[in-house]
Parts: C-alpha cells; structure tokens; sequence
C-alpha cells in the first residue's frame, strides 16, 4: 500500500479492510501513539479509544492482570521494541486459550506504522477435548513440558497437551488432522518408521535423541525426546515427551557436549577428518581417514604426522600447513593422488591448539562437473550447426578434446549395411596419431554386415555399448586388431535422426575404471543430441511443407505487414510473388465480399481471437475463387498465422451434389407414387377378371372341359400377378412406411411370429424351435415380416416329413454391440453360387410348380435388415440343410 502523502492513523484505518476484524492495532512510530481495532477492544474487555493508548507500554499496560507471568511476557517484548526490529513473534496463553502476538511494519509514504496482531491459535473448547479424556489423565495437559500422544500405526495424533499447542502453535483441532509424518522435515522422515517400531517393540521409557520439527510458521525445532509405550483403549500408543533444545542448538551445540559427544559427532561426519598438535603430532582422527591415511587411529594418535608419512609430496602438504598454522586462517587445496587417482579437496582450519583437517574425495563431483561443462558447450553448439552432418562433427570435437576419448568415427546404417561416413571427422593427439592412422586406414577399407563394427562387436540398435577393456573380450572378431592399435575402452551410441541410422564409436587407448559414468554421460548427450535432429529435421520438414504445400500460407503482422507466403498463393491467384508484394489482399476481393473481409480484420484486430470464413477473390485470368480461411494470432510472437485452401471445385461439386440429392429424392418419390397408382390401377381390372373368371367357372356345366381348363389357368394367373403387384407395393413401402425404432424383446416378437404361422406349421407337420434372442432397437413389424418369412421358406422349400426350423441367437463374433440370429432348416438347400441370387427381387431357384411363392420375400428381408443397420446372408448344404445368418444391433440380454 502506497500514499502520496502523509496520512493519519484514522485515514488509514479506513483502507485496511480488516482492521476491525482482528485483535490488532496500529502504531505511529514517529510519535508512539497507537489506535486499536474494535475486535481487539471485544477480546480484552476495552472500550474502543481513539488514540489512548500514548504507546506499545501503555498498550501493553492494559493487559495486566489478564496474562498469567505478565512480567515475563511484557519485558522480552519491551526489549526487543527498544531495538526497533522490523519483524517479531512469541506465543503465550491466558485460561488455556492459546495466542500468537506479532508486529509487522507497514510501508506508507511518509509515515512509519507498525501492526501489532494477537491471533487466537486455539482453546480447549473448539476442539471439543476435555479433561476427563478415558484414555488420558488431566495430568498431562497441565505437563509444563509439551506431550503428546500419537498412533504408531497412522501416526496420527491421539492427544495432545497444552504445551505442544503453546510451543507449536497448532490449534488441537489441526493436530487432529496431522500425522507426526507432518511435522517433520523431509529429509529426517526415512528414519522415522523404524524410530516408531523401535517404540512399541516392548514397554518402557526410551530415550530418541533430538528430533527436528516444525512450528506452525515453519520455524525450525529441535525437540529432545522421550518415549513410552502405553495402553490406550483396545491397542497400544506411543507418548512421547518432549523438551525444547532449539535455543542450545543454535547457540553452540558443539561447546556444550561432552568429549564423548563430540568424538561421536566426529566418527559420524562424512567427511574424512583429524586434527594436529602444533608439533604436528595427531590428536584426534575419525574411521573415515584411516584409508587414505593406511594406518588404524590407534597407531597414530600421539605420532608425528611428517615422521610417519615421509615421501616426495611432503613438502606439498607441510607448507599448506604451515600457512595456515602462520597467519590463523583457513587453507583449502585439492590434491590428486598418484596412486588411487582420487582428487581430494582439503579444508584446513586453525585453532588455538593446531589444526582441524577435512578433506573428502570429490572425484565423482568433479567428473560430474566436467560432464556438465561438455554438455553446456554441445547444447550451445551443435543448435547452430547448418546440418546434421556438422552436429556430429561438433560432437566428435567436443567429446574427443575434452575428456579422454580420443579416437572416434561415425557409421551410418543404410540398405543392410555399416558405411563409415566419408571423410568421417576423427580426433587424436599427435603422439596417438601415428598408432592410430594405420587401424583408421583399416577402416576405411572394410564394410561391416549388419550387426559388426569398427571392432568386430555387435552392434544394438535401441542402446549404448561399453567396455571397459575390449582386450578382454572374447566376442570381438577383430580383437587383434584392437590390440594393435593399443585401443582399450570402446563406446558406440545408436542415433535415429529421422532419416537415417548413425552409431557413433569412441575410442582410448586409456581403460577407464569407471565406465558407468561415463556411459551416464553419453546417453544424456544421445537423448540431447537425437532431439536436437529431431528439432531440426522436423523444422526443415515444416519449411518444405510450408513451401510446397497447396494450401496458401501467410504469416503477418497485426499492422497487415506480410512476412512470408508459400507459393501456392502464385498457383491460386495467378500473381508472381513480386506482383502480389505490391498489392493489398482487399484488391483481389470480390466485390460483393468486400464489406464483410472489411468487417472481418477490423473484428480480429479488436478480439485477436482465432476465426474462419469464406471469402471470394477474383484471379488474374478472371476466375472468381472461393477461399477457406482460417486465422490465428500467436501473443508470444504479435504474429498472424493464415492459412487458406481453396474450395472452389468443392463448392461447384456441392451444389452439383445437392442437385443430384433433391433429384433422386424426386425421383423416388415418384417411383413410389407409380407403385401405388400403379398397384392401384393395376389391381382393379385384376380383381374384375378374377370376378368374372369365378363366375363363368360357376357354369361349368355349360362349358366343355377345355373352355374350363383355360378359364382356371387364367384366374390362377390374375390371383398370382395379384399377388405379385402386393408383393412389389409393399417392397417399395419398406422405408416410407417404417415407424419409429422402440428398444423390443425379439423374443416376444418370435413367439408372436410363431403363433400366427401356427396353422401353415400344423398343415406341413413342421416344427419350430424357439429361443431368447436377446433385445433390440427396432421397428417390431418389420422384424415379424423377416422372422415370418425366413420360417415360411424353411417349411416350405423342404422334402423331409417333418420339416424343422431352429431359431438361436448368439453374441456376434466381431463385433460386440452386435447380435447374430440364426436360422437353420433341414431343407433341400442351395447351391453357393446362388448365395447372392436368393436374395434378388423376383428371383427364384425352383419352378412354381414344385414351390409356391413369388420371389420377394427374402428381397424383402434384406431390405429390411439393411433398413436396421443390419447384414443377412446364407450358407447352405444342396439337398441337406441352410442356415440364413441375420446380424443387427442389439444385445443378448436386457442391459
């Protein structure tokens, strides 16, 4: 919060939103004079004073009486008011309400205000924890020390005194909904379960050390504790208690410990570590630097240091020593050694009677920061590379002059076969040039089938390989070469940059121990580099799609600047690039479009959200073409990226489309209105021949016996094309007079089927076996018609006695939301070639006067299964059985 100007406390009290929400009060500091909030007035009993208090004294005054050890609160806080500190706060407690009291300085223009805060942490009452707990004494809330007791299987807290909530500054209610997990810093929890488990192992008090938690305000604790394992209810608890060593600890642990505390202290540092007499005799050492130093404590203690350890690098050491031991300070240096090739860095640290030596193998960090230092250099590098030709050069160079690989070559996979890249880089130094030249030349000249290398070992496409002494390894082919070319450690790394397979071997005459390392190293610069060719090649790929795409492209600025376009714009519009520079877009617009392009960029330019539309434009030849724009704006770059295809021929082929559309709507329309004219018309004259047919067979008597026989022929065949024009009206009525699809049990619908052909079964002796066929959604009529007429054909093309018909339903094989209903007769069957026949409007496979029928029905069946999003279709024995399978959506059961 910043004025302009100086304000009075009132003026700012009406900017502070909660000022008289909390149990606060502002002080002038300038003056001392202190204005109160009305909540602190409600807390403490005070009517609300402008300005009566004169200071933080006379503030604190009228608390006394109200705070138990009001002196021991008050005087910490005067003092430290007195240094005029910019943050403060203590927590303190009056009849068990728990309190945290605070001041922060408040940044206002020419006035210093401070705050003050007293902030309600907790009180028995709100968490509902009285002192007639079953489990828990009122004993230990009234503990001056903190205590609690937790769960060690949750770790949750079970109860917790006065104390802890005072020394925490949790309320009770949010120790409820902690766990011990939560008040301890991470890095101490690994060690916390076995902690636990060593607490309820038996009972009896145990003492566990310091343990470091944390305040509410994420100040650092350091608690001494105490544990005991109790019954509590059906099971078992911990109660820990704790003791506040914060203020030891922070002060000067190590002064304060006993010499056996501090040697323990000293046998636990990490770091290697004794400590000298000014006559250079040892005083202390821990176990850590009994193996650099080759000797046990035992027999160094009271020894001379330079008596014990003569030799070449004496002379190193002792001055390093004496420097510090001259002029007081501390002394640092590294130090290879010769023998282990360690690097140790030492610290040397004076005091009044000698010196303290740390020193630690920072061998690992030093590689370590070796290995990021050439990651840094190919990570800034190779991005710059104009091809990934160079990235792996810059690679090589990188890689070979800065560690101890010294000899590398690249290969590229191709076609089956291990190329070496020609004039592949390689990198050694002179003295290495010579015995490496004659084994590179080797190289050169040999191909490697698939799965050899360099050396002669297999390769493997998916990870890196490394040896630490290919000498020892009896799978090389050409090991002999290797071994005259004194080459020891070998690495190959596989990279795909998307086009082409490179393995990539480095080689040193130098047998590098730690390989693992180094092979961490690599595959960090594989993943980093492989990427990097990812990225490029993926831009270069982008740029040519960009280029020769035949979608117009356009990337521009808001003010309409254009700064690149592809030249599909010089294929559509039939500009050059230079004549399209020169002219603004609105000019190829047509006429009728241009208002609404107009509105388009003013809108776009307002809201700069992403949009699409189509405009008209006028081509150079006179062609008027329709273009789909889409448009985004990219606010990490102020850029416009457009992108537009031109439909032209899709719009001219739409409208041809939807012209063909409402033709063939037309024409099926009057097709059906001809069906039923013609149906119509057609079964008037019928039905009066087959009148008139009946009554002149009437007069049999009257006729000689052939006028008769040509009499019924002609009524058998009106009745037959009678049935033949219902046949083809309702054919063509299967889709216009379909109802609405209804979930149906196709169960119910067969049963139903079979009871109305009950009669045509019983005339045939047939029989028909049923079954659940599972549910669908359907038009129910329909369905009946296809049930009907599959059960009719199987009793009626059929030879057998008894004719049987077998209805089952199975789950579909393929396809789950699908149901197969099968059909299966013992019938005279098919041949296969008429697999397809069958189910052709008007087709039949048997003469009329063997079986009945017009040749409609299953036309009719496939019309109708198609119509439900179905598939029918037959197999069939000739002379012994067929099955017609019907596949439509559905489910075997209800759900």
């Amino acid at each position: 919060m910043q004025h302009s100007k100086t304000v009075s406390l009132e003026e700012l009290v009406s900017e502070i939103d909660f000022f008289h929400s909390k149990i606060c009060a502002l002080e002038e500091r300038s003056s001392g004079r202190i204005l109160y909030s009305k909540g602190y007035g409600t807390f403490w009993g005070l009517d609300p004073v402008s300005g009566g208090s004169k200071d933080l004294a006379s503030l604190l005054s009228h608390l006394y009486g109200k705070i138990r050890n009001y002196s021991a609160f008050a005087e910490p806080i005067l003092l430290i008011y007195i240094h005029d500190p910019e943050y403060f706060d203590t927590l303190f407690s009056i009849d068990g309400t728990i309190l945290r009291f605070f001041w922060k300085p408040l940044s206002v223009n020419d006035t210093s205000i401070r705050v003050y805060f007293f902030e309600v942490l907790g009180t028995k009452e709100e968490t509902g924890v009285s002192f007639s707990h079953p489990y828990v004494g009122p004993l230990f809330y009234e503990l001056p020390e903190p205590a609690f007791v937790f769960d060690p299987d949750s770790l949750r807290f079970l109860a917790v005194n006065d104390a802890a909530v005072f020394v925490y500054g949790y309320s009770r209610k949010e120790f409820f909904s902690m766990t011990l997990i939560d008040i301890r810093p991470e890095d101490d929890r690994v060690v916390l379960e076995a902690a636990v488990r060593s607490f309820v192992e038996a009972p009896g008090i145990r003492s566990a050390g310091i343990w470091r938690h944390w305040r509410k305000d994420r100040k650092l604790l350091y608690m001494k504790l105490t544990a005991n394992r109790i019954s509590f209810g059906d099971s078992y608890a911990v109660l820990a208690l704790l003791r506040d060593v914060s203020e030891f600890v922070d002060t000067s642990y190590s002064l304060k410990q006993s010499l056996t505390e501090k040697q323990s202290i000293i046998e636990s540092m990490s770091d290697r570590y004794f400590s000298l007499s000014r006559d250079w005799r040892f005083i202390s050492v821990n176990r850590n630097s009994e193996i650099i130093l080759g000797k046990p404590k035992e027999e160094l203690i009271g020894r001379n240091l330079w008596g014990l350890f003569p030799g070449p690098n004496q002379g190193f050491f002792k001055d390093k020593y004496e420097t510090a031991l001259r002029t007081g300070k501390p002394v640092s240096f590294e130090y290879k050694s010769d023998r282990s090739g360690e690097i140790l860095e030492f610290r040397i640290i004076p005091f009044g009677e000698g010196l303290s030596v740390f020193f630690q193998d920072v061998t690992e960090k030093k590689r370590r920061e070796k290995e990021q230092e050439i990651l840094k250099e190919i990570l800034f590098r190779i991005p710059k590379a104009a091809t990934v030709k160079d990235s792996f050069g810059i690679l090589f160079e990188i890689v070979c002059t800065r560690t101890l690989w010294s000899f590398a070559q690249l290969w590229k996979f191709r076609d089956g076969e291990l190329i070496l890249e020609e004039g592949s880089p390689w990198y050694a130094s002179p003295d290495l040039e010579a015995e490496f030249g004659k084994y590179r030349l080797d190289s050169f000249a040999v191909r490697f089938l698939p799965g050899e290398g360099m050396i002669g070992r297999s390769f493997d496409s998916d990870r890196i390989l490394f040896f630490k002494d290919i000498r020892d390894e009896d799978e090389f082919k050409r090991k002999g070469a290797a071994k005259k070319a004194e080459i020891s450690s070998w690495i190959s790394i596989p990279f795909k940059t998307g086009h082409e397979s490179y393995v990539l071997e480095f080689c040193t005459r130098t047998q590098i121990d730690s390989g693992h390392y180094y092979i961490q190293m690599f595959e960090l610069i594989a993943d980093q580099v492989e990427s990097l060719f990812r990225n490029k090649e993926n831009e270069d790929e982008k740029n040519q799609f960009f280029k020769s795409s035949g979608d117009m492209f356009q990337i521009s600025r808001l003010d309409g600047t254009v700064i690149e376009r592809n030249s599909a714009w010089e294929t559509v519009f039939g500009y050059s690039a230079d004549e399209l520079k020169g002219m603004d877009l609105l000019d190829l617009v047509h006429p009728e479009d241009r208002e609404k392009m107009l509105l388009g960029r003013e809108g776009f330019k307002r809201e700069r959200a992403n949009v699409s539309g189509v405009l008209r434009y006028v081509a150079k030849n006179g062609d008027v073409k329709s273009i789909l724009w889409k448009v985004t704006f990219s606010p990490e770059y102020d850029l416009i990226y457009a992108t537009g295809k031109d439909i032209t021929e899709i719009q001219r082929n739409q409208v041809q489309l939807e012209n063909l559309t409402r033709e063939l709507k037309r024409s099926n329309a009057d097709l059906e209105d001809f069906a039923f004219i013609a149906s119509h018309d057609l079964q008037e004259p019928l039905r009066k021949i087959m009148a008139f047919g009946d009554r002149l067979l009437k007069k049999t008597s009257a006729l000689d016996p052939e006028s008769t026989d040509y009499i019924q022929r002609m009524s058998a065949s009106a009745l037959r094309l009678s049935n033949l024009i219902e046949g083809l009206l309702s054919y063509s009525r299967i889709k216009s007079r379909s109802k609405p699809f209804q979930f149906c049990d196709l169960s119910k619908i067969l049963r139903e089927t079979i009871g109305d052909l009950e009669i045509y079964i019983k005339e045939r002796n047939a029989k028909v076996f049923d079954a659940e066929i599972g549910f669908a959604w359907c038009d129910p009529v329909q369905i009946g018609m296809v049930f009907q007429n599959l059960i009719k054909n199987g009793i009626k093309f059929n030879k057998n006695e008894v004719p049987e018909v077998v209805v089952r339903s199975v789950p579909h094989p393929t396809e789950p939301n699908r149901i197969r209903i099968t059909f299966f007769d013992n019938g005279i069957g098919f041949d296969k070639k008429h697999e397809e026949k069958i189910f052709t409007l008007f087709q039949r496979l048997h003469s009329r006067e063997d079986y009945e029928g017009n040749g409609i029905g299953l036309a009719v069946c496939k019309k109708i299964v198609e119509l439900h999003g179905g598939r029918i279709f037959a197999e069939s024995v000739p002379g012994v059985n067929s099955v017609f399978y019907v596949d439509i959506p559905g489910s075997v059961t209800e759900i």
